[in-house]
């Protein structure tokens, strides 16, 4: 049996949630990919780990990669951003947001350099408030994680719409 287009279109998109989950907020992003493997089964989610280097295969061959991440942009704890590469790119060069020494900018900075990196690339970004040691997100932070699931639905629905219109 052959797959049909919109199947062929989900096997090129790749969500990957970016931390810590034993370092409380920092864990947000696999929070995410946890809830999102659960609402998403056709689609690849991984948990990253906080040294994004590591995630390079699993851009290959895609042509969408949807990351999330927790941030420190200073601003109200649970806030939800949305970046693209350029504007991570504009961002870091003022004050890195990631937690991580090796973050979605630098990975997608190798990606490119090997030819590897999709064309189209979102990151959402969720203002920490807690970063010691413990499981549990703060109350702000975990109310954000539905909320950004809910985001990430969208934007796969409205990629796989788009590309099967152009086709």
């Amino acid at each position: 049996m052959s797959k049909d287009k919109t199947d062929m279109k989900k096997d090129k998109i790749v969500i990957i949630g970016i931390g810590n989950p034993i370092m409380g907020d920092d864990g947000v992003g696999v929070a995410v990919a946890r809830k999102l493997s659960e609402m998403l089964p056709e689609i690849d989610v991984i948990e990253g780990s906080v040294y994004c280097a590591d995630l390079l295969p699993f851009l290959e061959r895609r042509t969408m990669a949807i990351f999330i991440d927790g941030i420190e942009a200073g601003e109200k704890a649970g806030s939800i951003f949305r970046f693209n590469p350029r504007e991570i790119a504009l961002e870091n060069n003022k004050t890195p947001l990631s937690l991580h020494e090796f973050g979605v900018s630098e990975l997608l900075a190798a990606a490119s350099l090997t030819d590897s990196c999709p064309e189209n690339v979102v990151v959402y970004g969720i203002q920490v408030k807690n970063i010691g040691v413990g499981m549990e997100l703060s109350e702000e932070v975990e109310r954000a994680v539905k909320k950004v699931c809910d985001l990430v639905v969208d934007e796969v629905k409205n990629y796989v719409e788009s590309s099967e219109s152009q086709n």
